[in-house]
């Protein structure tokens, strides 16, 4: 028996009126029973609230009741009834939503259910969402039931049904929320119950080739209708569910024969309870037809599962994603690739800006996905998981391969099917985030093996190019002339003076189109790099020196310090006002000749907010703006760099030892438990003194930021920690400076005598 319809508001009302305080009443109980009231239960049928029915504590308690007496009682949640509960009647039905954990819902059922033997089924759940999962109890059997609560007895239906074929017409189709609490909640179950697989890698590879199995099941069964029996169901005992499920895995495997590699790849590891645990907890699902906003969202689950920092590879948040894809335009006619595709973030991302540009026929997205899309990356998991998600999404799934899209000379012998798909020149567009940090650098041996040429730049003599870099050639090699690649890649990469002859080495390959500053929220849980979204395009001739370039310098990315989502997005907002032709806030266009002048292809260097205020100052005062290197040519200004650090065991003496966390508020803050002893001092001064002197300015080298120094009359006994520089005027003058970009502006004004506090600035001179 379905839902009767939706309730009158009347109704509604009367089941809020019965609610008692607390948000267990609010957002669970009130919605179940209404929810029952739609599967045609009467409300005088259900307890509930300040009404909720007792279950006696003990059978002396029982026998009170009996007697018409006061009896001490269990409160349950929720409990149905045959006919009214008012009158002497007891209670079929049982539902609990306290405990938040399943094995003390299940305690607490079979307590209550002891207690109270009319009861025919206890139901746990935590979720009024029909497709929520929930744990059926039934009396006389030892295990609990995983269903749905979509499947709670309507009235007049048995209680306790008897086991019958499951169809595929019997199945939901999962919500976000239930879809992305259920992968969250097998990840822990086997945590803490396998004893098969206990390393957390070997647990996610295990989930995804179940995942697998079941989409191919469900692929099959909606391929043969509604009335198609699946074949993913649980069976009476964890042995033969787990029987049924090996058998088939193996079958499986040989489909896939370049992603199961080896005897163990092939093999399910885990218990047969735990099979038995994954099959029914997905059993009722049409997890092929989730939805592209479910997927998005729920497989970030395992998404950030499969991540391993240690290996550079860092979990790609979806507004930077999205951003991404819109920023590189995905047309029809695109052959993209991302040749570290990862759990295949960009690609399906890809696919659903295709399905919302494809409004006629939407199958017409799907088949584009099957033939456009490719992937690769070097590890097993990820590759199983971007191979679900194309699945789900849209079965662009046969075109995401594992190897090392890097190491091409390794490709005959280990990864032949690499060779006839990455085909030099063959792509359109290439979208990645490369892995990334200072340890990730790939050999000069391996480059000129494989065919690489950037290790022969600045002057041939690099023995390891960072990875990030190396996949920057690949991206070139991959696409034909004209074709575009969007690529997540640390900042430093395009302004450090280690890294100049980056600019020299892109300047005849590609041309950079736009530049996006990515906020450092959107990696900060995995790593401190500065990293930007750059669009470049590969050039078939001498580039466009006239030619734009566009700078996109959002603060925020919908994510907050903390890792969590916040509505807070200017990344979006100013992609979507860039693609309107409209400058966002902070946004700027530079000729690609002035690029190449410069030397930066960093957003933050050219956005003209940072400058604003300080030229409104020198308008307003009658001033003239001049540059710090300038200052210094003309020995205004000297500047040197502080004294290095003293071992941990050395602070302890009289001698100030100053760190940039010390500069706070305006003021050089001395703290009491990093003083050195003069010995040590004069060692890192390499003399008697610190070569301070009043009026210097004290300022952090690599400051992102305006930041406020201080200035002390007698600081010649101060030590300057290695991250700071020391900068000072020749005359006693207040310096207003703007330290965001290279071109640094003082303005001189009368300083008076004596005061003691000034502004500082990055010395990036």
């Amino acid at each position: 028996m379905e839902a009767q319809g939706q309730l009158s508001q009347g109704l509604v009302e009367e089941v809020r009126s019965q609610l008692k305080e607390g948000p267990e009443q609010e957002q669970v109980v009130g919605p179940l029973v209404q929810y029952l009231l739609t599967k045609g239960y009467k409300l005088e049928q259900i307890r509930f609230g300040k009404r909720e029915w007792r279950v006696p504590k003990s059978p002396s308690e029982a026998h009170k009741r009996e007697k018409g007496r006061s009896y001490e009682g269990f409160p349950v949640d929720i409990a149905i009834f045959n006919a009214s509960a008012e009158g002497p009647s007891l209670p079929r039905i049982i539902i609990e939503t306290k405990q938040p954990k399943e094995e003390a819902g299940i305690s607490q059922l079979q307590a209550y259910m002891s207690l109270e033997p009319s009861v025919e089924l206890g139901i746990w759940t935590n979720s009024a969402d029909p497709s929520a999962p929930a744990l059926f109890l039934y009396r006389g059997e030892a295990h609990p039931r995983r269903k749905l609560v979509k499947d709670i007895p309507s009235p007049g239906d048995p209680i306790v049904p008897d086991r019958v074929p499951l169809r595929y017409k019997d199945l939901t189709v999962p919500s976000q929320d239930v879809l992305r609490k259920l992968f969250s909640d097998l990840m822990d179950r086997l945590a803490s119950e396998d004893a098969n697989v206990v390393r957390p890698d070997d647990r996610l590879s295990e989930l995804c080739n179940l995942i697998l199995l079941k989409l191919d099941g469900d692929r099959r069964a909606k391929a043969e209708g509604e009335e198609a029996e699946v074949r993913w169901r649980a069976l009476s005992t964890p042995e033969d569910t787990a029987r049924m499920i090996r058998e088939w895995f193996r079958n499986f495997t040989r489909v896939y024969p370049e992603l199961f590699t080896s005897e163990e790849e092939r093999t399910l590891r885990l218990t047969d309870r735990s099979i038995h645990l994954v099959v029914e907890a997905l059993e009722g699902y049409r997890l092929i037809e989730a939805g592209s906003e479910a997927v998005a969202q729920a497989f970030q689950v395992l998404r950030t599962e499969a991540l391993r920092s240690a290996d550079g590879q860092f979990f790609t948040p979806q507004s930077v994603i999205k951003a991404g894809v819109v920023l590189t335009e995905v047309e029809w006619d695109d052959l993209v690739i991302d040749p570290a595709c990862g759990t295949g973030g960009f690609l399906i991302e890809a696919f659903f800006n295709l399905v919302e540009k494809a409004k006629g026929d939407p199958t017409q997205a799907v088949r584009w996905a099957q033939t456009h899309l490719y992937g690769v990356d070097k590890d097993h998991v990820a590759v199983k998981l971007a191979k679900a998600v194309m699945q789900i999404g849209g079965d662009g799934s046969a075109h995401i391969f594992r190897g090392d899209s890097i190491r091409r000379h390794e490709w005959p012998k280990s990864f032949p099917h690499l060779q006839s798909e990455l085909q030099e020149g063959r792509f359109d567009l290439v979208l990645t985030n490369p892995p990334f940090g200072k340890d990730l650098v790939v050999s000069r041996e391996d480059l000129a093996q494989s065919g690489f040429s950037i290790h022969l730049a600045d002057g041939g003599s690099m023995k390891k190019v960072p990875i990030g870099l190396v996949f920057l050639e690949l991206a070139y090699w991959l696409l034909k002339p004209g074709g575009r690649v969007g690529i997540v890649l640390p900042e430093t990469y395009f302004f450090s003076r280690s890294y100049r002859w980056v600019m020299d080495w892109l300047r005849p390959r590609l041309r950079p189109l736009v530049v996006a500053n990515i906020p450092m929220e959107a990696f900060q849980q995995y790593a401190r790099a500065k990293t930007s979204f750059f669009v470049f395009e590969k050039l078939a001739s001498e580039p466009d020196l006239e030619a734009p370039v566009l700078f996109l310098n959002p603060h925020t990315c919908g994510i907050g310090p903390d890792g969590k989502d916040i509505p807070d997005n200017e990344l979006w907002e100013h992609v979507l006002l860039s693609k309107k032709g409209e400058l966002p806030p902070g946004a700027v266009q530079v000729r690609l000749g002035e690029v190449y002048r410069r030397g930066v292809l960093v957003p933050r260097y050219y956005d003209p907010r940072y400058e604003e205020p300080l030229n409104r100052l020198l308008e307003e005062k009658g001033l003239e703006g001049v540059s710090l290197g300038e200052l210094v040519k003309r020995g205004f200004l000297k500047y040197r760099f502080g004294h290095g650090s003293p071992d941990r065991l050395n602070r302890r003496g009289e001698v100030p030892y100053i760190k940039v966390s010390d500069l706070r508020a305006g003021r050089v803050n001395v703290n009491p438990t990093n003083l050195v002893p003069r010995e040590v001092a004069r060692r890192l001064w390499r003399g008697e003194e610190s070569g301070l002197r009043a009026w210097d300015l004290l300022i952090p080298f690599y400051a992102n930021s305006f930041v406020l120094g201080h200035q002390w009359n007698r600081v010649c006994r101060l030590r300057v920690s290695g991250s700071w520089a020391r900068t000072r005027h020749r005359s006693a003058t207040a310096s207003i400076i703007s330290s965001r970009s290279r071109k640094y502006r003082l303005a001189t004004a009368s300083f008076t005598k004596g005061h003691t506090r000034s502004t500082g600035c990055s010395s990036g001179l």
